[in-house]
């Protein structure tokens, strides 16, 4: 049987990689969720690839064998890329214009981004409008038509260190995968897309992704992304303070931190005592109040850092949707209160299920917006002619219903939840 061409998502993380894939179907043009599957990383370090051979056979197993199980074929991938040289920039394009604005005014106006002045080893990523300007009329989101003599663009770049892409790009090229379009996005965007409604980007929001070794930041303001952000902290970072601390093995650490810790502690069972053994043979006395203390430390540094780059970036118009979390280190017990009391802001935790990464349902919807703009002219002709090459835009998603997680699950997997097919809105 001849193989069904999927586009996939990957995500290589510090302490796992990630990859979900997507097809359409023969005789229509409906999304069905095909598969995903998860497996431990070796060679990352904070994000950035350091063995791009051990990545490279982490991500051979992980891609040949869903191939293999749904009888498919890779033909086009988004990767996510993590890591502290990922950043934002913002940057004003302007040109002359001699009549009406037209579609060709405005991609040569996106295309005078790359005249930003950015590091000799960073490249520009994406491309993302805030807002444009026909001469001295005010800002408008579309101005394809409108009458004017300037045009001018503010634009949010996303960018990324040159070298960190091109780790990317040949892992995933040598991993055995016959694909011919690969496509590289910051990850905490992709999570950001795949977790934030269209309400809460209009009202002000910041997605928080608690990651294995980083924590990225993206703000939102008046529906727009303004900024993004990698910190050099984590979850592990965590873990790895509570090892020091109490002279344990990681692995004792980590499953202490996650039966016992909290990021804000709580007197009423402060002197509650473990005992630990140690790799020695000896025991270790901790008191719930040492431990609290440990985690809440690091936790208040990783959102004080937090809070300044919201404060950078929203400009003082607040984010009035407050916070939304993602990542293993959202799950911490007390993270709520600690925001609430240390921020001020509400913080809601917006996970998907079986530990999947929480870019995985922005990325795929990025690879399956790219192939549909590669669509033949019938319909279930998935891969057709090549058209030009384009920068995928950000994506409005549609609004979850509120309160309902399942739908929100099933809008991005609704083929591996339910024996539906999800159709693509």
């Amino acid at each position: 049987m001849e193989p069904i061409n999927v586009v996939a998502a990957v995500d290589i993380g510090t302490s796992r990689i990630s990859v979900a894939i997507k097809s359409f179907k023969e005789s229509s043009s409906q999304l069905v969720m095909t598969d995903f599957a998860n497996g431990k990383s070796n060679g990352v370090r904070r994000g950035v690839i350091v063995n791009e051979e051990l990545v490279r056979a982490d991500l051979q197993n992980l891609l040949s064998a869903l191939e293999r199980k749904n009888n498919a074929r890779i033909v086009s991938m988004f990767v996510g890329i993590n890591g502290i040289n990922v950043r934002s920039q913002s940057y004003i394009a302007q040109m002359s214009i001699t009549k009406s604005v037209t579609m060709i005014d405005v991609r040569n106006l996106e295309k005078s981004c790359d005249q930003a002045s950015i590091g000799h080893d960073e490249m520009i990523l994406m491309k993302l409008p805030q807002s444009y300007r026909c001469d001295n009329q005010s800002f408008v989101q579309d101005p394809v038509g409108r009458q004017c003599s300037s045009l001018e663009c503010q634009y949010t770049l996303l960018i990324a260190s040159r070298e960190e892409v091109s780790a990317i790009d040949r892992c995933v090229r040598n991993a055995g995968c016959d694909c011919d379009d690969v496509t590289v996005v910051p990850a905490v965007y992709a999570a950001a897309c795949g977790a934030l409604s269209d309400t809460e980007r209009r009202n002000g929001v910041a997605l928080v992704d608690f990651g294995a070794a980083t924590t990225g930041t993206a703000v939102f303001v008046k529906g727009c992304l303004r900024q993004i952000s990698v910190l050099p902290f984590g979850a592990h970072t965590v873990t790895t303070d509570i090892a020091r601390c109490c002279e344990i093995n990681i692995n004792q650490s980590e499953k202490i931190k996650k039966g016992y810790g909290r990021a804000l502690g709580d007197s009423s069972n402060s002197s509650q005592e473990y005992s630990i053994y140690t790799s020695s043979g000896g025991t270790v006395k901790l008191l719930q109040k040492q431990l609290d203390f440990i985690i809440q430390a690091r936790m208040e540094e990783i959102l004080d850092h937090v809070e300044s780059e919201i404060a950078n970036a929203d400009g003082g118009n607040g984010i009035m949707s407050g916070i939304v979390a993602v990542g293993g280190g959202a799950e911490l017990a007390g993270i709520r209160e600690l925001v609430q009391q240390r921020m001020g802001k509400s913080l809601t935790v917006r996970n998907h299920p079986g530990q999947m990464s929480a870019s995985l349902p922005g990325l795929l919807d990025m690879a399956v917006t790219r192939r549909r703009q590669k669509m033949g002219p019938q319909q279930g002709e998935l891969f057709g002619a090549q058209e030009e090459e384009r920068e995928v835009r950000e994506e409005k998603p549609e609004q979850p219903q509120s309160g309902n997680k399942f739908y929100e699950i099933r809008k991005y997997f609704g083929g591996l939840f339910t024996e539906k097919d999800a159709e693509l809105k």
